[in-house]
């Protein structure tokens, strides 16, 4: 029998960037992690799907974590893509290609992951 087990954990976007994303936590989450992060942003919910590449402690910090996740590639962008939503701000702005999370995302976050 195969089980999959469900966690929610509150998390802060730092950076977004066409790939993935930086992130700060308050658990620490194992890299191959795979879930799906939800931001509320201008009063619509955008969600995709990531897997974590790294977390690491922040010295000094207490219990907080730097985690870097890729976007994982499972679905067409739709209207509720966080990639779509990084797209349209990225050619409004010119030829950046990523943005501090505090000015995609105003409000806090969080992060389902399965493992």
């Amino acid at each position: 029998m195969l089980g999959i087990a469900v966690d929610s954990i509150e998390i802060r976007l730092i950076e977004v960037s066409r790939s993935g994303c930086l992130l700060e936590s308050s658990r620490q989450v194992a890299p191959g992690t795979a879930g799906e992060i939800r931001i509320d942003f201008d009063g619509r919910v955008l969600i995709e799907a990531l897997r974590v590449t790294r977390c690491k402690r922040i010295e000094g910090a207490g219990p907080l974590f730097r985690l870097g996740a890729e976007f994982i590639r499972t679905r067409q962008l739709d209207d509720w893509s966080l990639r779509r939503a990084l797209h349209t701000s990225i050619e409004e702005r010119g030829a950046d290609e990523h943005l501090p999370g505090s000015r995609l995302v105003p409000q806090a976050i969080g992060a389902r992951s399965v493992t």
